[in-house]
């Protein structure tokens, strides 16, 4: 029996350890690549209530892009007719909460045409 129960212990934390660390305040909903015209935009479904921001990365998804590049950040309803936030010139992460249609578009505008593919977009949820 206690042979068993130390098995079992150890299978355990056998399990636990080999499960992956995940940051719990920062969770990605989705990531998109590089766009090659001048907007750009990932349709996204969330939970309601959620505390989300849309994001922009450079073209890896992990690292800071050229803020001076971005025009605006801007968070529809899918469809892109119902805004529901926007940001300054040059911001690079826009906090907004998941609407009751649980579907959102978010939207980065640049300043010049060709930068979209130096950049990745995303949703997290914080």
């Amino acid at each position: 029996m206690r042979v068993f129960t130390i098995l079992a212990l150890f299978t355990s934390i056998a399990v636990t350890s080999a499960t992956p660390f995940r940051d719990s305040d920062v969770v990605p909903v989705a990531r998109s690549n590089g766009p090659v015209t001048e907007i750009w935009y990932i349709n996204v479904p969330c939970t309601v209530g959620d505390n989300l921001m849309c994001e922009v990365t450079d073209a890896s998804g992990c690292g800071l892009p050229d803020s001076n590049k971005i025009g605006s950040l801007v968070v529809y309803d899918s469809s892109g007719t119902f805004q529901l936030a926007k940001s300054m010139d040059h911001v690079i992460r826009l906090p907004f909460v998941c609407p009751s249609f649980a579907k959102i578009r978010c939207e980065v505008n640049f300043v010049d045409n060709d930068d979209g593919p130096n950049y990745s977009l995303r949703v997290i949820r914080y």
